[in-house]
């Protein structure tokens, strides 16, 4: 599970095969592979994990992958993507081309550090923004399942709160409500596609057809998280 936890994680924010090997080499996985052969050791369960994911996540990378397409025709068009999230926030995903100028400078005769200096220019930077689509779409519905959840617990009088993007966190005696709260927004927010209403919202904004929604496939209730036991922490 250790193995695996952190690049099943990831996949949907567009974890490439060099992350999962990152993530193996830093979390220690393959530490007890002497040196000399731990390189070789770290790309064969990395292909073994990629595998996996692929098989295991299908139906999540087809969004992915939808994704993607749609922001390579906002690419054609020279166009960033915007969408309205459930909560009505406006997102405006801006990747510009940048020209970096990096500097090697020390610091009392002793750090050596690295600068570097940005320019960014009008246009869309195209790699960018087909790089972050998917990761920035999925951290736009959990602000936006946040949002919904801190609004329903206001209305029932509660104001404490710890949050930070998907950690949920109240005083003890709120904690049922929170849970209660959590999930009735998840249901608001998914009781729709919400792939066809970022469809739509992206149309119109770049007056171009976008491709098809994958079929989401398995019809999944979001009702059903009322009897999770386990949803947000």
């Amino acid at each position: 599970r250790a193995v695996v936890k952190r690049p099943t994680m990831c996949d949907a924010y567009g974890l490439t095969f060099y992350g999962i090997q990152k993530y193996l080499k830093s979390e220690g996985h393959l530490d007890w592979i002497p040196r000399e052969d731990r390189g070789g050791a770290v790309v064969e369960m990395a292909r073994a994990v990629q595998q996996g994911l692929g098989e295991t996540l299908a139906m999540p990378n087809q969004g992915k992958d939808w994704l993607k397409e749609v922001a390579s025709v906002a690419n054609a068009a020279d166009k960033h993507l915007i969408w309205t999230t459930p909560s009505g926030f406006i997102v405006e995903h801006v990747y510009q081309p940048v020209r970096q100028r990096r500097s090697y400078t020390e610091l009392f005769n002793k750090k050596k550090f690295e600068l570097v200096f940005a320019n960014y220019y009008d246009g869309v930077n195209p790699n960018g923004q087909e790089l972050g689509i998917a990761p920035n779409y999925i951290h736009s519905l959990d602000a936006a399942h946040m949002f919904l959840t801190l609004i329903r617990l206001m209305h029932k009088g509660i104001d404490s709160f710890s949050m930070i993007h998907d950690s949920y966190g109240v005083h003890a005696p709120d904690i049922d409500t929170m849970n209660e709260c959590l999930r009735l927004a998840f249901i608001e927010i998914h009781k729709e596609n919400v792939l066809e209403t970022f469809k739509k919202d992206v149309e119109e904004y770049l007056g171009l057809p976008t491709p098809p929604v994958p079929n989401p496939g398995g019809g999944l209730d979001p009702r059903c998280v009322l009897e999770s036991s386990y949803f947000f922490g």
